[in-house]
């Protein structure tokens, strides 16, 4: 019974084809903070600082309207989008595109799983008429964060966490 069990275990790994990858799946911490840069330098004065919107749409949220899937959020950068203000990027090359795109997914993700809730502020003059996002940790939020602290004091129980001293 145990061998049958694993034969069909293997056979179901074999037969099911694999997930398409996303091209985002290897960014690194630090092309997500490239693309972070690449993002100011680039989309910041349309999308604002913090992806909130503006000029351009607000790219604080799970799903984008034009960019389902990060394939098309990579051909949204390079193309454009036609009868909208987005322009084609011409200066980012594919891998950039890609890191700018790692970046943008990160805006939405807290308040998709219900961690934080956002509002957007009245224009402001000394922000120069412009609008500011807030965000609040939602009860949901408050409790993933202690159950967070707690796991890390359950891995670090016993560890001695004092530097050496020379």
């Amino acid at each position: 019974m145990k061998i049958q069990a694993t034969l069909i275990a293997i056979l179901a790994f074999v037969v099911v084809p694999a997930e398409a990858q996303s091209p985002l799946d290897t960014l690194t911490e630090a092309d997500i903070a490239d693309g972070e840069r690449l993002f100011r330098l680039h989309c910041a004065r349309c999308h604002g600082i913090d992806g909130a919107g503006g000029e351009g749409s607000n790219l604080v949220r799970a799903k984008l309207k034009y960019a389902p899937d990060d394939e098309s959020l990579i051909e949204v950068m390079g193309e454009g989008i036609p009868g909208t203000g987005m322009p084609a990027f011409w200066t980012l090359d594919e891998k950039q595109a890609t890191r700018v795109a790692g970046y943008v997914r990160t805006l939405g993700r807290l308040e998709a799983k219900g961690f934080v809730q956002s509002s957007v502020s009245e224009p402001t003059a000394e922000r120069g008429g412009r609008r500011k996002k807030l965000y609040e940790v939602s009860p949901t939020g408050l409790v993933a964060i202690q159950n967070s602290l707690a796991d890390l004091r359950r891995l670090t129980s016993g560890l001695d966490l004092e530097p050496e001293k020379p």
